[in-house]
């Protein structure tokens, strides 16, 4: 991971942040990176990864194996979320056609 920074408030419990610390988060998220290259470095990677997993869904569902599919679909769903869409959206759709 970069670009990650950690706050504690001691003795918070589970009570809300107050203004001063939301500010100051919504200042860090807006900030630009502090290590473009890593960050892109490991958005190339990440994207690579789940290309590699969504490549493997579809050779399953190519070989018939829409049950073997269909499971590393809902793992990749788990792990990635939204970044695997738009085509973790289609080959779900694929995998339940009859």
């Amino acid at each position: 991971m970069v670009n990650l920074d950690r706050h504690v408030m001691a003795g918070r419990g589970h009570e809300l942040i107050d203004d001063k610390v939301l500010a100051q988060a919504l200042r860090e998220l807006a900030a630009p990176p502090r290590e473009p290259a890593a960050t892109a470095a490991c958005a190339t990677r990440l994207d690579a990864d789940i290309a590699a997993q969504l490549d493997a869904v579809a050779a399953l569902a190519a070989a018939r194996s829409s049950d073997e599919a269909s499971i590393l679909l809902v793992a990749v769903d788990k792990r990635h979320g939204g970044l695997a869409a738009p085509r973790s959206l289609a080959l779900a759709a694929r995998l339940a056609m009859p």
